[in-house]
Protein backbone atom coordinates (compact mmCIF):
# COMPACT_ATOMS: atom_id res chain seq x y z
CA UNK A 1 0.00 0.00 0.00
CA UNK A 2 0.68 3.75 -0.74
CA UNK A 3 2.37 5.45 2.15
CA UNK A 4 0.47 8.30 0.94
CA UNK A 5 -2.60 6.28 1.54
CA UNK A 6 -4.52 7.26 4.79
CA UNK A 7 -6.73 4.94 6.69
CA UNK A 8 -9.79 4.78 8.85
CA UNK A 9 -10.55 1.03 10.28
CA UNK A 10 -14.12 1.01 10.20
CA UNK A 11 -15.10 -1.28 12.37
CA UNK A 12 -13.32 -1.76 15.63
CA UNK A 13 -14.11 -3.16 19.49
CA UNK A 14 -12.94 -1.96 22.77
CA UNK A 15 -14.29 -3.79 25.58
CA UNK A 16 -14.27 -7.70 27.17
CA UNK A 17 -16.88 -10.02 25.15
CA UNK A 18 -19.77 -11.75 26.77
CA UNK A 19 -20.26 -14.51 24.63
CA UNK A 20 -18.40 -17.85 24.77
CA UNK A 21 -17.59 -17.83 21.35
CA UNK A 22 -14.98 -15.61 21.44
CA UNK A 23 -13.37 -16.76 25.12
CA UNK A 24 -13.63 -14.12 27.01
CA UNK A 25 -11.50 -11.56 24.57
CA UNK A 26 -11.67 -8.71 25.36
CA UNK A 27 -8.89 -5.42 25.21
CA UNK A 28 -8.76 -1.58 26.23
CA UNK A 29 -8.66 1.54 24.44
CA UNK A 30 -5.08 2.20 24.86
CA UNK A 31 -4.44 -0.98 23.33
CA UNK A 32 -6.02 -0.14 20.20
CA UNK A 33 -4.21 3.02 20.68
CA UNK A 34 -0.89 1.80 20.68
CA UNK A 35 -1.80 -0.59 17.74
CA UNK A 36 -3.00 1.47 15.43
CA UNK A 37 -0.35 4.31 15.88
CA UNK A 38 2.28 1.62 15.12
CA UNK A 39 0.32 1.00 11.87
CA UNK A 40 0.37 4.86 10.83
CA UNK A 41 -3.52 4.65 10.91
CA UNK A 42 -5.45 8.01 10.65
CA UNK A 43 -8.27 6.94 12.78
CA UNK A 44 -10.55 4.04 13.77
CA UNK A 45 -14.05 3.74 14.18
CA UNK A 46 -14.63 2.35 17.83
CA UNK A 47 -17.43 0.66 19.17
CA UNK A 48 -18.68 -1.59 22.51
CA UNK A 49 -18.56 -4.83 22.28
CA UNK A 50 -21.82 -7.14 23.33
CA UNK A 51 -21.65 -5.40 26.65
CA UNK A 52 -23.20 -2.74 25.06
CA UNK A 53 -20.91 -0.47 27.42
CA UNK A 54 -21.86 3.12 25.31
CA UNK A 55 -21.17 5.50 28.31
CA UNK A 56 -18.11 3.47 29.55
CA UNK A 57 -16.33 3.79 26.28
CA UNK A 58 -17.63 7.36 25.29
CA UNK A 59 -16.34 8.18 28.97
CA UNK A 60 -12.89 6.47 28.03
CA UNK A 61 -12.81 8.34 24.57
CA UNK A 62 -13.08 11.56 25.99
CA UNK A 63 -10.44 10.93 28.85
CA UNK A 64 -7.97 9.62 26.10
CA UNK A 65 -4.89 11.74 26.85
CA UNK A 66 -3.27 13.17 22.93
CA UNK A 67 -3.40 10.32 20.27
CA UNK A 68 -1.96 10.45 16.91
CA UNK A 69 -4.73 8.14 15.85
CA UNK A 70 -8.56 10.16 15.56
CA UNK A 71 -11.32 7.44 17.63
CA UNK A 72 -14.78 8.33 16.48
CA UNK A 73 -17.50 7.08 18.02
CA UNK A 74 -19.62 4.28 17.21
CA UNK A 75 -23.08 3.17 19.79
CA UNK A 76 -24.50 0.32 19.89
CA UNK A 77 -28.41 0.01 19.96
CA UNK A 78 -30.19 -2.21 22.28
CA UNK A 79 -34.02 -1.35 22.20
CA UNK A 80 -34.41 -3.05 25.42
CA UNK A 81 -32.10 -0.39 26.85
CA UNK A 82 -34.56 2.33 28.42
CA UNK A 83 -31.49 4.74 28.65
CA UNK A 84 -30.36 4.90 25.18
CA UNK A 85 -32.67 7.41 23.59
CA UNK A 86 -31.54 10.04 26.08
CA UNK A 87 -28.09 8.98 26.10
CA UNK A 88 -27.64 9.52 22.29
CA UNK A 89 -29.71 12.90 22.32
CA UNK A 90 -27.41 14.78 24.83
CA UNK A 91 -23.93 13.09 23.43
CA UNK A 92 -25.36 13.65 19.70
CA UNK A 93 -22.13 15.35 19.23
CA UNK A 94 -20.01 12.43 19.53
CA UNK A 95 -21.81 9.90 17.90
CA UNK A 96 -20.37 9.25 14.31
CA UNK A 97 -22.08 6.01 13.28
CA UNK A 98 -24.67 3.30 15.13
CA UNK A 99 -24.55 -0.65 15.21
CA UNK A 100 -27.29 -2.73 15.37
CA UNK A 101 -26.42 -6.31 15.69
CA UNK A 102 -29.85 -8.51 14.95
CA UNK A 103 -27.39 -11.77 15.88
CA UNK A 104 -27.20 -11.20 19.59
CA UNK A 105 -30.37 -9.09 19.81
CA UNK A 106 -32.40 -11.59 18.46
CA UNK A 107 -34.38 -9.00 16.34
CA UNK A 108 -34.13 -8.76 12.74
CA UNK A 109 -33.31 -4.81 11.74
CA UNK A 110 -36.68 -4.96 9.85
CA UNK A 111 -38.52 -4.60 13.47
CA UNK A 112 -40.52 -1.44 13.81
CA UNK A 113 -39.22 -1.57 17.12
CA UNK A 114 -35.35 0.18 15.38
CA UNK A 115 -37.53 2.60 13.17
CA UNK A 116 -36.84 5.71 15.77
CA UNK A 117 -32.87 5.02 15.99
CA UNK A 118 -33.18 4.80 11.90
CA UNK A 119 -34.54 8.41 11.93
CA UNK A 120 -32.61 9.83 14.48
CA UNK A 121 -29.37 8.88 12.30
CA UNK A 122 -31.05 9.93 9.34
CA UNK A 123 -31.52 13.37 10.83
CA UNK A 124 -28.37 14.32 11.57
CA UNK A 125 -26.46 12.73 9.11
CA UNK A 126 -25.41 9.65 10.92
CA UNK A 127 -24.58 5.54 9.07
CA UNK A 128 -25.88 3.10 10.58
CA UNK A 129 -23.68 -0.44 11.10
CA UNK A 130 -25.79 -3.77 10.58
CA UNK A 131 -24.19 -6.86 11.52
CA UNK A 132 -24.97 -9.63 8.77
CA UNK A 133 -24.26 -13.20 9.09
CA UNK A 134 -25.01 -16.98 7.84
CA UNK A 135 -28.01 -17.09 10.41
CA UNK A 136 -30.12 -15.96 7.31
CA UNK A 137 -33.23 -15.60 9.40
CA UNK A 138 -32.08 -13.19 11.67
CA UNK A 139 -29.56 -11.66 10.11
CA UNK A 140 -29.70 -11.73 6.61
CA UNK A 141 -28.12 -9.20 4.07
CA UNK A 142 -32.12 -8.76 2.44
CA UNK A 143 -33.29 -7.14 5.73
CA UNK A 144 -30.81 -4.14 5.84
CA UNK A 145 -31.20 -3.29 2.17
CA UNK A 146 -34.85 -3.58 3.20
CA UNK A 147 -34.06 -0.59 6.00
CA UNK A 148 -32.10 1.38 2.80
CA UNK A 149 -34.75 1.25 0.77
CA UNK A 150 -37.22 2.39 3.32
CA UNK A 151 -34.70 5.32 4.99
CA UNK A 152 -33.70 6.65 1.74
CA UNK A 153 -31.88 9.49 3.53
CA UNK A 154 -30.06 7.00 5.79
CA UNK A 155 -26.78 5.46 5.10
CA UNK A 156 -26.50 2.20 5.88
CA UNK A 157 -23.26 -0.35 5.80
CA UNK A 158 -23.54 -4.01 5.47
CA UNK A 159 -21.00 -5.62 7.77
CA UNK A 160 -18.63 -8.21 6.73
CA UNK A 161 -20.11 -7.22 3.13
CA UNK A 162 -23.01 -8.67 3.60
CA UNK A 163 -22.44 -12.16 5.42
CA UNK A 164 -18.88 -13.21 5.61
CA UNK A 165 -19.14 -15.73 3.07
CA UNK A 166 -18.87 -15.55 -1.11
CA UNK A 167 -22.46 -16.70 -1.85
CA UNK A 168 -23.65 -14.22 0.41
CA UNK A 169 -21.65 -11.50 -0.84
CA UNK A 170 -22.68 -12.32 -3.97
CA UNK A 171 -25.53 -12.07 -2.88
CA UNK A 172 -25.39 -8.69 -1.97
CA UNK A 173 -23.53 -7.17 -4.69
CA UNK A 174 -26.66 -8.72 -6.86
CA UNK A 175 -29.42 -7.20 -4.66
CA UNK A 176 -28.08 -3.82 -4.33
CA UNK A 177 -27.18 -4.09 -8.57
CA UNK A 178 -31.07 -5.39 -9.17
CA UNK A 179 -32.55 -2.77 -7.28
CA UNK A 180 -30.69 0.03 -7.73
CA UNK A 181 -29.97 0.69 -3.63
CA UNK A 182 -27.54 3.78 -3.62
CA UNK A 183 -27.75 4.34 0.07
CA UNK A 184 -26.02 0.75 0.88
CA UNK A 185 -22.29 0.33 1.56
CA UNK A 186 -20.21 -3.01 2.19
CA UNK A 187 -17.79 -3.41 4.86
CA UNK A 188 -14.49 -5.49 4.82
CA UNK A 189 -14.13 -6.97 7.99
CA UNK A 190 -13.61 -10.67 8.37
CA UNK A 191 -13.70 -11.03 4.84
CA UNK A 192 -10.75 -13.05 3.69
CA UNK A 193 -11.19 -13.76 0.66
CA UNK A 194 -9.85 -10.86 -1.94
CA UNK A 195 -11.37 -11.69 -5.14
CA UNK A 196 -15.07 -11.43 -3.24
CA UNK A 197 -13.80 -8.27 -2.52
CA UNK A 198 -12.55 -7.54 -5.93
CA UNK A 199 -16.08 -8.29 -7.72
CA UNK A 200 -18.11 -5.93 -5.35
CA UNK A 201 -15.77 -3.54 -6.68
CA UNK A 202 -15.80 -4.21 -10.06
CA UNK A 203 -19.76 -4.59 -9.91
CA UNK A 204 -20.68 -1.55 -7.67
CA UNK A 205 -17.74 0.34 -7.70
CA UNK A 206 -14.86 1.58 -5.02
CA UNK A 207 -16.96 4.16 -3.84
CA UNK A 208 -19.55 1.42 -2.24
CA UNK A 209 -16.87 -0.31 -0.05
CA UNK A 210 -15.19 0.22 3.27
CA UNK A 211 -12.24 -1.16 4.86
CA UNK A 212 -13.13 -2.60 8.27
CA UNK A 213 -11.01 -5.25 10.33
CA UNK A 214 -13.39 -6.46 13.25
CA UNK A 215 -10.45 -5.54 16.16
CA UNK A 216 -10.29 -6.54 18.52
CA UNK A 217 -11.46 -10.43 17.44
CA UNK A 218 -9.22 -9.66 14.31
CA UNK A 219 -5.37 -8.19 13.20
CA UNK A 220 -6.27 -5.12 11.18
CA UNK A 221 -3.25 -6.23 8.84
CA UNK A 222 -5.20 -9.04 8.02
CA UNK A 223 -7.84 -7.54 6.55
CA UNK A 224 -5.53 -4.81 5.02
CA UNK A 225 -3.82 -7.11 3.29
CA UNK A 226 -7.12 -8.25 1.42
CA UNK A 227 -7.73 -4.52 0.25
CA UNK A 228 -4.01 -4.16 -0.79
CA UNK A 229 -4.23 -7.49 -3.06
CA UNK A 230 -7.15 -5.46 -4.87
CA UNK A 231 -7.37 -4.51 -8.59
CA UNK A 232 -7.28 -0.79 -8.08
CA UNK A 233 -6.47 2.25 -8.56
CA UNK A 234 -4.66 4.66 -6.54
CA UNK A 235 -8.11 6.70 -6.22
CA UNK A 236 -10.15 3.63 -5.75
CA UNK A 237 -7.69 2.59 -2.94
CA UNK A 238 -7.94 5.61 -1.15
CA UNK A 239 -11.99 5.88 -1.52
CA UNK A 240 -11.90 2.22 0.51
CA UNK A 241 -9.27 3.00 2.84
CA UNK A 242 -10.27 6.14 4.06
CA UNK A 243 -12.39 8.39 2.00
CA UNK A 244 -15.46 6.76 1.59
CA UNK A 245 -16.27 6.45 5.19
CA UNK A 246 -14.79 9.62 6.57
CA UNK A 247 -17.62 11.00 3.97
CA UNK A 248 -20.23 8.93 5.86
CA UNK A 249 -19.55 10.78 9.31
CA UNK A 250 -21.43 13.83 10.56
CA UNK A 251 -19.32 16.69 8.92
CA UNK A 252 -18.00 17.58 12.24
CA UNK A 253 -16.68 14.53 12.97
CA UNK A 254 -14.55 14.05 9.06
CA UNK A 255 -11.00 13.53 9.88
CA UNK A 256 -9.22 17.20 8.27
CA UNK A 257 -5.77 17.00 7.04
CA UNK A 258 -4.51 17.98 9.81
CA UNK A 259 -6.20 15.14 12.23
CA UNK A 260 -3.70 12.27 11.99
CA UNK A 261 -1.13 10.77 9.87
Amino acid sequence: MSAAVRVIDGHVHVGPWRTPDFSGRATQLAEAARLYAELGYAGALVMPTDVADNAGLLATLRAQGPSPVAFRFCAWVDPADASLPAFLDDHAADVAALKIHPSFLRQRCTEPVFDPYYRWAAERGVPVLVHCGRWQEMASFRFPLEVAERHPDLNVILCHMGGDGTDLVQGTVAHIEARGIPNAFLGTESVRQYWIVQHAVDRLGPERVLFGSDYNLNHPRSFQAVVDALDVDDAGRRRIFFDNLNGLFPAHLRLGAGDAP
